[in-house]
């Protein structure tokens, strides 16, 4: 099988993708969250839904949240 975009080139979807997965994806397989960091995003998920929090409110907690990880804050 070959990419609509690569006629005539012998590149393979295949051989790019052997399992599936871009390399891309593959790349970020390794970055693994622990149990902790875990437990408190299926909390916050749970308290979101909960409240009906809208896309909006979740996305500016999650963005403060990986911003205060940075600096070293806390929530």
């Amino acid at each position: 099988m070959v990419r609509k975009h690569e006629i005539g080139q012998k590149e393979k979807v295949v051989e790019l993708y052997p399992d599936g997965y871009s390399k891309t994806w593959r790349e970020h397989e390794d970055m693994s969250i622990d149990d902790i960091e875990w437990a408190h995003y299926i909390a916050k998920y749970k308290q979101h839904e909960e409240n009906k929090t809208s896309t909006n409110e979740r996305n500016k907690y999650w963005d403060e949240h990986r911003r205060s990880k940075k600096t070293g804050g806390h929530r």
